[in-house]
């Protein structure tokens, strides 16, 4: 062989291994991605940047919800632990839909038993949950595309003098075509044609660079949504025909992102470069597809959530197989009075859970000592009422539940920066929960160590007062405390308790929740076990038990 043809041959070799390495490496994450649905913990976790770019989806759509769950509750909770427990969606179109769907406890009948079928026809149909998450693999979890603007606000996202880079894409065209037919010497103004779209091209990449890869970024979600309908279990044709029709509407994106999504093949940039440059192909594409997505904005919107929904549903349904306990939960009629009803209901988060039954139908007080399984319990609680809403899936054995908005009042801190005490943090928070109930919303509220911000007598006195007007009104109500003064003016709330034992001079806990008010106190002993000086925990139980002795302090 010419010794002239060897490097070309030998780079060309390099580029193709090269090439061929890397979509290797894609398929083996791909596949990897696919094997994980159904374990006991998520691959991979979420950065504080990653979670703010996930829930922009979710902020950005119109018309939210007033019974959505809002984010003194999201944070009280822990939600964005839940979420990240649950996520190993294999598409940030996924995690976008399951972050939503997680905040959004006014989820209809209907849409609740669509996310139902979806999960239990993936779970039972290994091969076609095996090959959607391989299609939705190649769409993979990029981060910050910034597509919200173009689902939600299209008008916003409009290509100004379109006509001006279509005019500059067809001037190559131009010259080749005067040099053809006349002299060859015109091809000498290809060169400042060139020049002048050089220029036009970074100055606009400059510009319109977010809108760019907001436009790629949609385009490869419809593109998933094409290869997905080929792939679905047959119960799910139903969906699968939705889709075709909108991917029908928009069939002139796949023309259009075929030239748009050249520059993804980073081996061959050198090449495709000097085509996108001289002709403004993305300049062009993206006028082209910004005008269709505005056109087609309702098709758009609603195909880019049925591939988010359908990710989002794999993975709690992923979540449900490797949950210790889980259900799906079904409701009460709403014209009944609102109650919970559970067995052995457990904590997501906690890795070997010890599960209580509980049957309420009004308002609870739970007391108990220290470490005893209070918080735990009444965050279980709030968890699976908002779970059983969004996703259908509830940490118990079974779950059953008036539809209602859950807000709670726990994790509670001072406002500095705002010039704002605990206390007053803490009134405001209570302050939104009798808010929604007197505009008739029904309510399921989780209250811990209510108005522990203040002194004793107003805390017990206005304590009562609160959850008496919260139990008059559509509220159920489920209040922590370590005020037993409480238990004794609240005749109308159910009193359960956790307790600890005692065994070979260290406290055990049960975490088991027990009927009546709890009748023990363990701080001062954990203080003596914690190593606190025993003439000053000595001193304290005595005097302690004096006051139970006089009901007086000395």
């Amino acid at each position: 062989m010419d010794s002239g043809y060897a490097v070309p041959l030998l780079v060309a070799a390099i580029v193709l291994a090269s090439a061929l390495g890397k979509a290797r490496a894609r398929r083996k994450s791909a596949v990897r991605r696919a094997r994980q649905w159904g374990m006991d913990a998520p691959a991979h976790r979420l950065d504080a940047d990653d979670l703010r770019d996930i829930a922009s989806y979710c902020r950005a759509k119109e018309g939210e919800s007033p019974c959505a769950v809002d984010a003194i509750t999201w944070n009280d909770l822990n939600m964005d632990a839940v979420f990240a427990r649950m996520d190993t969606a294999c598409s940030n179109a996924g995690e976008e839909a399951l972050y939503d769907m997680l905040h959004r406890t006014d989820a209809a009948e209907e849409t609740l038993d669509r996310r139902i079928r979806i999960m239990e026809a993936v779970a039972g149909n290994e091969q076609a949950r095996m090959q959607m998450r391989l299609v939705l693999g190649k769409l993979g979890r990029a981060r910050f595309h910034g597509a919200h603007g173009y689902l939600f606000h299209s008008s916003a996202s409009r290509v100004e003098h379109a006509g001006v880079y279509l005019a500059m894409g067809i001037c190559p065209f131009a010259v080749l075509l005067l040099a053809l037919f006349t002299t060859p010497a015109c091809l000498l103004a290809l060169i400042p044609v060139f020049a002048a779209n050089l220029i036009v091209y970074y100055r606009s990449g400059r510009v319109f660079m977010s809108q760019i890869a907001a436009v790629r970024h949609i385009a490869s979600v419809l593109e998933t949504a094409r290869r997905l309908c080929a792939c679905l279990p047959p119960e799910l044709e139903e969906i699968a025909q939705e889709m075709r029709v909108h991917i029908e509407r928009l069939r002139p994106v796949r023309r259009w992102n075929a030239l748009f999504a050249m520059q993804r093949v980073s081996e061959f940039d050198f090449l495709t470069d000097y085509l996108r440059i001289f002709f403004q192909l993305d300049m062009i594409c993206l006028s082209r597809l910004s005008a269709c997505f505005q056109r087609e904005n309702a098709a758009l919107r609603s195909l880019y959530a049925q591939v988010g929904e359908l990710d989002a549903c794999m993975a709690v349904a992923g979540f449900k197989k490797a949950a210790q306990t889980a259900c799906v939960p079904s409701f009460f009629p709403d014209s009944s009075a609102m109650r919970v009803e559970a067995r052995e209901l457990v904590h997501p988060l906690i890795g070997h859970p010890v599960g209580n039954d509980l049957f309420l139908t009004g308002g609870a007080l739970i007391t108990g000592s220290n470490a005893s399984g209070k918080s735990t319990f009444i965050k279980a609680l709030a968890i699976n009422a908002i779970l059983a809403q969004t996703v259908a899936v509830c940490t118990a054995r079974t779950f059953c539940l008036s539809r209602a908005q859950v807000m709670t009042s726990m994790a509670l801190r001072d406002n500095v920066s705002g010039g704002e005490s605990y206390f007053v943090v803490e009134v405001r928070s209570l302050q939104r929960v009798m808010e929604a109930v007197r505009r008739g919303r029904k309510v399921i509220c989780m209250i811990d160590e209510i108005l522990r911000g203040t002194n004793t007598v107003e805390r017990i006195a206005a304590s009562r007062a609160l959850l008496e007007a919260l139990d008059r009104e559509n509220c159920l109500c489920m209040a922590a405390t370590h005020d037993q003064e409480l238990t004794r003016l609240l005749p109308g709330y159910r009193q359960m308790h956790f307790a600890e034992t005692f065994e070979r001079g260290e406290m055990r806990f049960s975490y088991r929740l027990l009927d009546g008010p709890s009748n023990t106190r363990n701080a001062l002993l954990l203080m003596r076990q914690m190593g606190f000086p025993d003439e000053l925990t000595g001193k304290a139980e005595a005097c302690a038990r004096i006051f139970d002795e006089t009901g007086t302090w000395r």
